[in-house]
């Protein structure tokens, strides 16, 4: 059963593609999997999963290869309350982030906001770090996981910059 909190971030972010002229459907079978929204992005199929829930790897990567058979790039939310809540320890976001190529998406107001889950440095505390701005599902960056053979969603490579000025607060 979904939380009232998975709902409300599901129907933003559809009510939003519709707004921005894109044909989502919700619920709709790939495989044996439905994901949250299904979206044709400039023709590529895109498989939306809200993420609020403990999960297993297992569960991801059964997930994510159902709609990769089916053709379809995942793209993995994750709402911010939940990443600050278990930034320290779970491995299912660990995992989703190390699938999308070091980046997890924060749900906001119908967008999404491209963040990671990081090390602070080396040290053991982990922190987040977003992007200064939401981006457009047409900006996103679909591609292949090769180690996974699963088709991925991501972003560009913000972060390093953050990680760079981070360092040097650090430092001094």
């Amino acid at each position: 059963m979904e939380s009232k909190e998975h709902l409300e971030i599901k129907n933003e972010i559809y009510a939003a593609l519709i707004k921005d002229g894109f044909a989502p459907s919700l619920e709709s079978y790939l495989l044996n999997v439905k994901p949250d929204i299904t979206v044709d992005v400039n023709g590529t199929k895109l498989a939306i999963e809200v993420q609020k829930s403990q999960t297993t790897i297992k569960t991801i990567l059964k997930r994510m290869k159902a709609h990769t058979s089916e053709g379809a790039h995942t793209l993995w939310i994750i709402p911010e309350s939940i990443l600050n809540k278990i930034i320290y320890h779970k491995k299912w976001v660990e995992v989703i982030q190390k699938i999308q190529s070091g980046i997890v998406f924060i749900p906001e107001d119908g967008k999404i906001r491209p963040a990671r889950v990081d090390l602070l440095l080396g040290l053991k505390n982990k922190y987040l770090d977003k992007y200064e701005n939401t981006v457009e599902i047409s900006d996103l960056i679909f591609e292949k996981n090769i180690e996974y053979d699963l088709n991925v969603v991501t972003y560009k490579e913000w972060w390093i910059e953050s990680y760079l000025e981070l360092a040097e607060m650090v430092v001094t």
